[in-house]
């Protein structure tokens, strides 16, 4: 299996359906805002949702230091997700939006 990376938000997200496709546009603009975003491939999708139990989309995981911290599913806003963001990776120098 890939390894997971050592520090990440890792999304596992679809555009399948409407909420998929807000929170993912909201996950994706967090690589631009120079957090560490993992989008895994089908193949990384696959084998990391097995090994993180993953079991639903949209979610996404937080690791830190080599470590899962918390796996989030499920509809969050875009608060919620910068808010989370910011906890684990210690802020960022934007105006609290994400969008």
């Amino acid at each position: 299996m890939e390894k997971l990376p050592k520090n990440g938000i890792i999304y596992f997200g679809t555009m399948a359906c409407g909420h998929g496709y807000a929170e993912g546009k909201l996950i994706s603009k967090l690589g631009q805002m120079h957090y560490p975003l993992v989008l895994p491939n089908e193949d990384e999708t696959v084998k990391w949702s097995r090994y993180l139990n993953i079991t639903r989309t949209p979610s996404f995981a937080i690791i830190k230091d080599g470590q899962l911290k918390e796996i989030f599913d499920g509809f969050l806003n875009e608060v919620q997700i910068l808010t989370i963001v910011k906890y684990y990776f210690n802020g960022s120098k934007q105006n609290g939006k994400i969008s």
